[in-house]
């Protein structure tokens, strides 16, 4: 905004219209009823708005919560206001009379540490493709701003390391349909090469009767209002010792990793959602040997002997197999990035989620595990996973 001596009659009518609406619950429905739509009501900020020129940054609401889920769009060109039109705003009212508060009053300012990035486009692109962004730039502004990476620049498995991650403040996780009761009728299978759980289709026919299924979804977070289904889940674990998983924390392995694979709702189709960046959301949990039996594992346990060998598999509701998860996934304590799947073609169309603590398994436990006998006729285990890959300077968000 610039100030000006004399007013800007392209705000004009604008400014006129809102001097009936001194206090804020009148209900008042005056003038402003000849505007039709916001392009005539807002007129005077599209030349702005046609320009190319803003800068972004990911921060906060000013106001009440002070939430920080906001993605700022900033233009660089100013529209400009007489003083005259500016005491109109000045003299608006609340409905107790008081003047409304001006940000000057109790404003504080934060500063942008390497946040704020500047962009001059050509009018065509988005926010969705900031590929004129460099690395560390990038890195600040996902998850607010959905970004296409390289090829090859976000692979997976990674090294989770504490001093190359920054806080991000979001909302919770949101998990629906997991740990109920009625929770999401899933099968446990061991197909040949892993111990492998995906859900079972709606009206899934049994031996006796057919079983009304449901959906199991994940929102929120660096999701954000998308709604996620769960889809499969798989489980690492090594041959000997405590090195089973696949990703790495702070340059530890650990006994066993649980990944919780999910698909974006609105592409159709976890085939389908793998052709976007944003097309899969693998969430993962870290086991960790103790001395003592995890309890809440025992019907997981004790039901493995029923696949024992390849392509045996038993059926269930999820929450009666991995009610464990249930007091990690409550912490809402994880880590977030992109990413690939570790399995060929290694595709990059994942957000992880990685959760900071684990769960507990004893060597007794984790050693019926390794009995499951794969179609080559060898004990299932994770030695053969994939490599850690680079970083890259990829963001790397806890929270």
């Amino acid at each position: 905004m610039c100030i000006l001596s004399e007013d800007n009659k392209d705000i004009d009518d604008f400014i006129k219209n809102i001097r009936g609406m001194s206090v804020s619950e009148t209900g008042y429905t005056g003038p402003f009823d000849k505007f039709t739509n916001f392009d005539e009501l807002y007129s005077w900020l599209k030349p702005i708005a046609l320009e190319t020129q803003y800068s972004v940054y990911p921060g906060s609401l000013c106001l009440m919560s002070f939430t920080e889920f906001t993605l700022w769009i900033l233009y660089i060109d100013t529209f400009s206001i007489s003083q005259n039109q500016c005491r109109e705003f000045i003299r608006r009212r609340e409905a107790n009379m008081n003047k409304v508060s001006q940000a000057g009053d109790s404003l504080q300012y934060f500063p942008a540490e390497g946040v704020l990035v500047s962009f001059e486009t050509t009018g065509t692109e988005n926010l969705n493709g900031l590929n004129n962004a460099n690395p560390t730039d990038q890195s600040m502004l996902w998850p607010f701003v959905k970004i296409h990476f390289k090829d090859q620049q976000v692979q997976s498995p990674i090294d989770i390391l504490k001093q190359c991650s920054y806080e991000l403040s979001i909302s919770s996780l949101l998990y629906y349909d997991y740990w109920r009761d009625e929770s999401v009728l899933i099968k446990i299978i061991n197909n040949g090469q892993a111990l492998y759980v995906h859900t079972l289709h709606f009206g899934y026919q049994s031996r006796y009767l057919e079983i009304e299924n449901k959906l199991a979804i994940i929102t929120g977070g660096p999701l954000f209002d998308s709604l996620y289904e769960f889809n499969r889940m798989y489980f690492y674990w090594g041959d000997v010792g405590e090195c089973g998983s696949e990703n790495q924390m702070n340059d530890q392995f650990y006994a066993m990793e649980v990944q919780m694979v999910h698909f974006k709702q609105e592409y159709g189709s976890y085939e389908n959602a793998t052709r976007y960046d944003d097309g899969i959301c693998i969430v993962s949990f870290f086991g960790q040997i103790s001395d003592e039996d995890n309890i809440d594992l025992k019907n997981l346990v004790t039901n493995l002997n029923v696949i024992q060998t390849s392509d045996q598999y038993l059926v269930g509701r999820f929450n009666n197999y991995f009610s464990w998860l249930l007091p990690i996934a409550e912490e809402n304590q994880y880590y977030t990035f992109p990413g690939s799947l570790t399995k060929d073609p290694y595709t990059q169309c994942v957000i992880w989620i990685v959760y900071k603590n684990t769960f507990k398994i004893s060597q007794t436990q984790l050693s019926t595990f390794r009995t499951l006998v794969g179609s080559d006729q060898q004990m299932i285990t994770s030695t053969k996973r994939r490599e850690i890959q680079p970083l890259n300077n990829r963001p790397l968000c806890w929270t």
